[in-house]
């Protein structure tokens, strides 16, 4: 299954941590430049500084989605956003 992974710097790592921990079986969304790409289920709190979106339909949308993210303006920075196969 195609899956976005983001990696987050240490600034990146607290802020996401502390979202998904007040989020754990909510949704979340991914806003770029204030546009809605993704709602996402948070299955688990991020404390890793790693998160992946799994869901995504096929390799296509993962490649769009990962663009979409890095072409963004984010308050945290992302070390790298990339799709792979799980």
């Amino acid at each position: 299954d195609p899956v976005v992974v983001l990696k987050f710097d240490a600034d990146g790592t607290t802020a996401f941590r502390d979202a998904t921990t007040a989020k754990v079986g909510s949704s979340i969304g991914i806003y770029v430049n204030g546009t809605l790409i993704a709602k996402l289920t948070v299955n688990e709190a991020i404390i890793t500084g790693e998160a992946t979106i799994t869901g995504v339909e096929d390799y296509a949308a993962c490649q769009e989605l990962a663009l979409q993210i890095q072409g963004g303006s984010f308050p945290v920075k992302l070390v790298s956003v990339e799709c792979g196969l799980l």
